[in-house]
């Protein structure tokens, strides 16, 4: 335990400052959900008051933080992975890591602990208030969504589990590709696009109950397309394993390089 705590403060030394945690990863975090979702709800509302044509359903709490959960936890992931590979650009930084923490796995842990905390923060915050402005500022089309709903407190604290999760694989994936351009890639196509476009394939509905941003965000309370068959804390649970898994890998990497 005092090693790990020495870790998680020598990682807030290091991450502290105008790095790429404060400049853009918490802004985007913070903001570019909370942007999206207030312009889509501020656009259905507007059509359900002015279209005689257009219909627009009613919005519960298990389709209100969609953006946070998907988007502002990929964007967290990917700050993790920055934290990690940032550790492997140069040389000097790489000799001095493998000197003070022989053991890659104490510091990987540290990192994601640290990482995912903040992380979590964020992710809180942006779901606390979406539930509570949105029903209030777009009532017409958002008067199902209540923060004190099952749904509303699923989303409260599974939201933030998941994504401290979550960045466990921007960390154990950056510690295994050990550069930043390919980690943020492998990251933003697998989320965005190939777990999206992999329903098309032959028996693609049943391979995408096991990708795991999909069952990270089911998890969370949040309404998905397609439900893995194993229920919210069953997707809690297994995107915990698949993660630990990463962040084993990748310590296993990194010994070895």
């Amino acid at each position: 335990m005092p090693t790990l705590i020495r870790n998680v403060r020598a990682e807030a030394i290091r991450l502290a400052g105008f790095g790429p945690w404060l400049c853009w990863v918490l802004p985007l975090a913070v903001f570019a959900p909370l942007l999206i979702s207030f312009t889509v709800a501020a656009i259905a509302e507007r059509i359900a008051k002015d279209s005689a044509i257009l219909r627009i359903q009613g919005v519960t709490s298990d389709n209100a933080a969609y953006w946070v959960v998907h988007l502002g936890v990929l964007i967290c992931v990917i700050g993790a992975a920055l934290a990690q590979t940032s550790t492997t650009q140069l040389a000097p930084v790489v000799l001095l890591h493998t000197r003070l923490q022989p053991r890659s796995l104490h510091i990987l842990f540290a990192r994601w602990l640290l990482c995912g905390a903040v992380a979590c923060l964020v992710v809180w915050l942006d779901i606390f208030l979406l539930l509570v402005l949105l029903p209030q500022a777009f009532g017409q089309v958002y008067a199902g969504v209540d923060l004190f709903s099952f749904t509303g407190a699923r989303l409260l604290w599974a939201g933030p589990v998941w994504t401290w999760i979550a960045c466990g694989f921007g960390i154990g994936l950056g510690a295994v590709l050990r550069t930043p351009a390919a980690t943020i890639a492998v990251l933003s196509v697998w989320a965005l696009l190939i777990e999206n476009a992999i329903a098309l394939l032959p028996h693609g509905g049943t391979l995408l109950k096991f990708m795991p941003f999909l069952n990270g965000t089911f998890a969370t309370g949040q309404a998905v397309a397609i439900e893995p068959g194993w229920g919210h804390n069953g997707a809690l649970l297994y995107v915990v394993v698949l993660a630990l898994l990463t962040v084993v890998v990748g310590a296993l990497v990194s010994k070895r390089n």
